[in-house]
């Protein structure tokens, strides 16, 4: 949360060793939807700072976390359990 800030004060290199410390941490505890969006941000920040090698590298990382983050979506709308806490919330709203 405090790399955007420090990327809004022109400390680049604070930010940017903010994002690779959640990086980090969100692969070891598996967090794939806050890992991309970190390496979202991580990657504009390469691309703010004209790293085009970087930006590059971590665009096509960040796509490979994406598609993996997008598989187990797909997974989860596929779920039984899935469809239940559709039709739950779906009772809850209509109070039936």
């Amino acid at each position: 949360m405090l790399a955007p800030v420090q990327q809004t004060r022109q400390d680049y290199a604070g930010a940017e060793q903010m994002f690779e410390s959640a990086t980090t941490l969100l692969k070891s505890i598996g967090d794939l939807p806050s890992l991309v969006t970190t390496l979202r941000s991580m990657h504009n920040l390469h691309i703010q700072q004209g790293k085009t090698e970087l930006a590059q590298k971590s665009q096509q990382y960040m796509q490979r976390k994406e598609e993996d983050l997008q598989s187990r979506l797909d997974e989860v709308r596929k779920s039984a359990e899935n469809a239940q806490v559709v039709a739950a919330g779906r009772r809850l709203v209509s109070g039936k």
